[in-house]
């Protein structure tokens, strides 16, 4: 226990309940005071609390460290992001000289340079810098004592989606406003609840809930998803594969570039973000679809898994998706004889207009319709065709000596920047891809621009 030691020698014990420190007093009788001795616990001198004072000593350095990386023993930081995500740098090197033919693309090489981190599955330690010593793994999990019972316990993975509740519906009438019993029996079937009531006595701010599946939304749906690859990189991108997901329902596509397989645990983050978190995400047995890093993001947030059977990939309806995405990009890339490092936009492109025209599987109906419930507008799709050549406006340009338009050429439609009529533009000049709404067809004989078309 706890004890007080006088410079006499005397010893008080002390009592800690609830966590602070107690010494037990009562009043003393006459016959104590006058045979007991006494001890002064205090000092005789004035109390100056100003004698503990001190200045921890700073070296100037603290205003650069960084608190993301504080750990505290979770995959997530405080604000809910996911720490272990795969940062690649790319480089794009091009031995051509400006061209305003697009088709110069051809012979511009591409140079990528990927930091990543070291081989196995191991998450990327926040900090870590290419060249450092690679950290030891942790050492597996001990396993738990043998009992004296003779009990065995079986531990099973069932996916969060068919967890049943077990607590009484009875007991929880009081917090759904006293409905019937049944009637919270089965809102308690048809509901998840994945967040835990904290049993702290301090009350403790946080900028999201401390549950990451509280932060997402929910998607209704099974979401599968593959990783496509290609002989050429991407264009303004680099990116060499692709990861495209695929709502099982509402068969809604999106596609995110890859510059390598690790860095699909950064486009499940995306997909979840822009379309909320599925019932389960479904794949084949490959292992970059089956990291750690990606069952970190499927617990925290509580969605299911299944795979296919190894070499059995046709299992995986993603398959036959793709098939049909894969088929339109390359008519597409026909159709209009763009250099085939375009194909990471062509895809993307093509899943969008899949996305918002009827499908004969969904009883003719929208996809994104179906996702999301509401009329899907396609006016942005009647503007412009695909690699269709376009005019662009150009701030601050000198006069007369320069077009207030630039040449380019449409990939695409941009969906996070500006109003619904905002356009991906690859220009001719820089090979970039740029987003502009002040965009015209280049192409009209009634109102062409000499000057860039010449």
């Amino acid at each position: 226990g706890q004890l007080i030691i006088t410079n006499d020698g005397y010893e008080f014990p002390l009592h800690v309940r609830n966590g602070l420190s107690y010494l037990d007093l009562r009043p003393f009788t006459d016959m104590e005071f006058q045979t007991l001795p006494h001890v002064i616990m205090t000092s005789d001198v004035d109390w100056d609390p100003s004698i503990l004072d001190g200045e921890y000593p700073l070296t100037g350095h603290e205003e650069f460290l960084d608190a993301s990386t504080y750990d505290n023993g979770t995959a997530f930081t405080a604000s809910g992001d996911y720490r272990n995500r795969t940062i690649v740098a790319t480089a794009r090197v091009s031995t051509v000289a400006p061209d305003t033919r697009i088709m110069a693309l051809r012979d511009a090489p591409t140079a990528v340079t990927v930091v990543d981190d070291e081989a196995g599955d191991l998450p990327m330690p926040i900090g870590f810098v290419p060249g450092d010593e690679p950290q030891e793994p942790r050492p597996p999990a001990e396993p738990p004592p043998d009992g004296d019972d003779d009990t065995t316990h079986v531990f099973t993975h069932v996916s969060p989606h068919l967890a049943k509740a077990t607590v009484d519906p009875a007991q929880l009438r009081q917090f759904f406003a006293f409905l019937p019993t049944d009637v919270v029996a089965r809102t308690l079937e048809r509901t998840t609840q994945h967040a835990r009531v904290s049993m702290r006595d301090r009350m403790q701010r946080f900028y999201k809930s401390p549950f990451p599946a509280l932060n997402v939304a929910r998607r209704n749906e099974d979401l599968l998803t593959d990783v496509i690859y290609s002989d050429t990189p991407a264009i303004d991108d680099g990116a060499t594969s692709a990861a495209i997901f695929s709502g099982r329902t509402s068969h809604v596509m999106d596609v995110f570039g890859l510059k390598t397989d690790k860095q699909f645990v950064n486009a499940l983050e995306d997909i979840i973000r822009e379309r909320g978190a599925p019932t389960r995400l479904l794949s084949d047995h490959a292992k970059t679809l089956r990291s750690a890093r990606v069952l970190d993001i499927l617990r925290a947030l509580c969605i299911g898994e299944w795979s296919s059977e190894p070499h059995r990939q046709h299992q995986n309806t993603m398959e036959r998706r793709y098939q049909t995405a894969k088929r339109l990009t390359n008519l597409a890339m026909d159709r209009s004889g763009c250099p085939e490092s375009c194909w990471l936009l062509c895809l993307q492109y093509i899943c969008v207009v899949l996305n918002c025209t009827a499908c004969q599987s969904l009883n003719w109906q929208i996809p994104l319709t179906v996702l999301l419930g509401t009329t899907i507008d396609v006016s942005p799709l009647l503007r412009f065709h695909w690699y269709q050549p376009v005019f662009y406006t150009v701030d601050d340009v000198s006069f007369p000596s320069e077009s207030p338009e630039a040449l380019g050429y449409f990939v695409g439609i941009s969906t996070h920047c500006g109003h619904a009529m905002t356009f991906k533009v690859l220009t001719a000049d820089t090979h970039k891809v740029i987003l502009r709404s002040q965009v015209r067809p280049a192409d009209d004989p009634h109102r062409p621009n000499l000057r860039l078309t010449d």
